[in-house]
């Protein structure tokens, strides 16, 4: 999922910088994909932090989130 995720990023700029290309910098299509675009980044970002963690944790699944004392 990791390795995916990563995938995801890269295609991501990739489609970007297609986009500049084809419609200019300052189009209304421009700006909506770039938002599009910025979102799934962070998304692929928040699902490899997951798999990252899930992958050091497998545990978590099973008995949750651990109470942290003050």
């Amino acid at each position: 999922a990791s390795e995916a995720a990563n995938v995801t990023i890269r295609r991501a700029d990739s489609a970007l910088k297609s986009i500049d290309t084809g419609y200019g910098n300052d189009s209304s299509v421009h700006r909506q994909v770039s938002e599009l675009l910025r979102q799934l980044r962070d998304t692929a970002r928040s699902i490899k932090l997951l798999a990252d963690f899930v992958e050091q944790h497998p545990e978590a699944f099973i008995r949750g989130k651990p109470e942290r004392t003050r």
